[in-house]
């Protein structure tokens, strides 16, 4: 296991170009830490090639890469619309097995068709990318695993928070964790995947999910040590790389000047954002942010999708806008309201402003146990998202300065990394032949 550096030193990697081809499935969250891998390496003259849903087209030829189409193009915001798919207790489930594991002979297919048409040096999958370790297996090409999150590695002497328990309840289970997650895998995955790899010809095995997680030729963990370090038992290989982020937006993002002007003009706003997901089942929460902006005399910018709504009766200094990058209003806010998945976090923390993360499902109960635990967070529960609560969670944070003072250093510490220039090294040597 290799331990980040501060300033990761580029690899050597030759006078060679070499054909990467990068695997990567879901939300707009799990596609841009891949584009900005991507990205990375075209502007060092590497050709990329990204496997994904044609949804994506536009942002994949925005970095510069060539896209092959995944299955039929749909819209992953209708997807997310789909309550089940954000259920706190078994929304990981329902997206794998409608979404993930469908997938797989697909990405099995489109790898072992590129690289018969242009061979591939190097194949970098995203660790929910099912079958693409497989494709890499049956045609001789290393493949190198990004994990977005900690729970990717769930590791005994720092086992994650899987579901949505009480705080209390949730620290007393965490050494079980990790067996948890190995045997909850197998026992609803295996069958399925066991299935696919026999048609592919290849043998049937326990552990399938955590088999392809934890594996590769190198390993990346695309989060910052200062969310979760270097640990003993980590995946063989493993790189934490920084976190990897992506935010330019051009089909997405509103006229600039419009947010320019609102950030402009006055204090400091408080963010809210639920990023491209859980921003379909919002609930009650943009109501309650609007009406803790009025309470707290605050004023506040509300990310509400392409078809969201400034709620009715908000208050004069409260603006709702589609979209905005992150790196644009983030540093320029007091406070940051959002829903913990792992790409926000990390914005969070590099624009080094205190948060309160309302956890929907998936691995964001981790990213917000673990930003609590660094003393830069606050934890507000979905079912407890009223105006009260989110008005009084606010105002402790706010007024608690080693909150507020600890983010700012966090943001600070953070300033150099970039975790795609560490990965594209690692891409580089593994390519290359070269040890991870």
């Amino acid at each position: 296991m290799i331990e980040q550096a501060t300033r990761p030193q580029k690899a050597e990697p030759g006078d060679v170009p070499r054909h990467v081809l990068i695997v990567t499935v879901g939300s707009h969250g799990d596609i841009h830490p891949f584009l900005a891998i991507g990205n990375e390496l075209v502007q060092r003259g590497h050709r990329v090639s990204v496997i994904t849903n044609s949804y994506y087209a536009g942002q994949v030829a925005e970095v510069g890469c060539e896209l092959v189409p995944l299955g039929e193009r749909f819209d992953l915001s209708e997807l997310a619309k789909n309550p089940q798919m954000m259920a706190k207790w078994t929304g990981s489930v329902n997206i794998f097995r409608e979404l993930i594991i469908p997938n797989a002979p697909g990405i099995v297919e489109a790898i072992e068709k590129v690289h018969q048409r242009d061979a591939v040096d190097v194949v970098l999958t995203h660790h929910i990318a099912l079958g693409a370790a497989w494709a890499c297996e049956r045609i001789g090409v290393p493949h190198v695993v990004g994990c977005l999150s900690p729970v990717a590695w769930n590791n005994k002497l720092d086992p994650c928070i899987l579901m949505p328990l009480p705080v209390k309840f949730s620290e007393k289970i965490r050494p079980i964790t990790t067996k948890w997650a190995r045997w909850g895998t197998a026992l609803a995955f295996d069958g399925m995947l066991n299935k696919m790899r026999r048609e592919l010809g290849l043998p049937a095995r326990r552990y399938n999910y955590m088999v392809d997680t934890l594996g590769g030729k190198a390993n990346l963990g695309l989060w910052s040590r200062h969310f979760r370090g270097p640990l003993p038992g980590d995946p063989d290989h493993g790189v934490i790389c920084g976190f990897s982020v992506w935010d330019r937006d051009s089909e997405r993002q509103v006229r600039s000047e419009e947010i320019e002007r609102f950030l402009k003009d006055g204090d400091e706003p408080i963010v809210f954002t639920l990023g491209t997901s859980a921003v379909h089942v919002a609930g009650d929460f943009y109501m309650a942010a609007s009406e803790a902006c009025r309470g707290l005399g605050k004023r506040g910018v509300l990310l509400v999708g392409k078809d969201g709504k400034l709620p009715q009766g908000a208050p004069d200094g409260v603006r709702a806008f589609s979209y905005a990058p992150h790196s644009q209003v983030m540093p320029r806010s007091c406070a940051i309201v959002h829903h913990g998945g792992v790409g926000t976090t990390a914005q969070a923390m590099r624009a080094g402003r205190p948060t309160v993360i309302v956890p929907f499902a998936h691995d964001q109960f981790d990213n917000a146990a673990r930003a609590e635990r660094m003393g830069i967070s606050r934890t507000l529960a979905r079912s407890q998202v009223n105006v009260a609560r989110m008005t009084d969670v606010l105002r402790g944070l706010l007024a608690d300065e080693i909150a507020v003072r600890g983010a700012a250093e966090i943001g600070r510490r953070m300033k150099d990394e970039n975790g795609a220039t560490a990965a594209a090294d690692v891409m580089e040597r593994v390519a290359s032949g070269q040890p991870a």
